[in-house]
């Protein structure tokens, strides 16, 4: 699944289908002249090739064909993901979460406090550790974990993003005034940025949620 992150401009909530009228669907890497590229069909400007200074005799994509990985690099539409390891990093799915040895993330952002050893993904846009629930890279003030159950999967061509404990409180509820975020609002690549679908039907025993979002009616 290809999302609109990499090659965009910072958004609050940026759908599949935007990207792909841009880029094409035939984007992707190609071995040009003994080299790795990211080309890129552009609707507007046509065929961009884009150089990713791979190591040629440990790159591979993976399952999503957006990523790819070499020896020293995870590379997401073309683009260096820096913050990843690349000897241990991992797609959990085709919907945008991954994990390495240091973090899960979802969509290149860092799912904070994740516990990796018990980090598993639940029907999208929903994941959980031992501990707690997320929505994305968001994690959900939930009553109970145990009980927490997905009623309707989400669409996984939409990702929202916040960029700061207010953007949280404003847009989801007074829940997550407690939650930290303290990302740079002018780097859309920052890993600190929470990405969330906004989609998705889930209750914990007490609380029903829409993506992150208690919609205010108990079970």
């Amino acid at each position: 699944m290809m999302f609109a992150t990499s090659w965009s401009s910072a958004s609050n909530l940026l759908p599949l289908f935007a990207l792909l009228l841009v880029t094409g669907c035939d984007s992707g890497y190609q071995k040009i002249n003994g080299k790795w590229n990211y080309v890129v069909i552009n609707a507007a400007v046509g065929r961009q090739v884009h150089s990713i200074n791979a190591d040629v005799g440990t790159f591979e994509v993976l399952s999503d064909p957006s990523y790819a990985k070499d020896s020293k690099n995870v590379y997401v539409n073309g683009r260096p993901f820096v913050e990843a390891d690349a000897s241990t990093f991992e797609l959990r799915g085709r919907d945008g979460f991954a994990i390495d040895k240091h973090h899960a993330y979802f969509l290149q952002r860092i799912i904070s406090g994740a516990d990796l050893g018990s980090f598993r993904l639940l029907t999208f846009p929903y994941a959980r550790d031992d501990e707690h629930i997320y929505c994305g890279s968001l994690r959900i003030p939930v009553e109970s974990v145990e009980d927490f159950q997905v009623l309707k999967k989400g669409d996984a061509g939409y990702a929202s993003f916040y960029y700061s404990t207010d953007d949280l409180v404003q847009r989801i509820g007074k829940e997550y005034s407690q939650h930290v975020v303290e990302a740079d609002p002018d780097n859309f690549h920052d890993t600190r940025i929470i990405a969330a679908s906004e989609s998705g039907v889930a209750t914990d025993g007490v609380w029903m949620y829409e993506g992150p979002k208690r919609n205010g009616a108990k079970k």
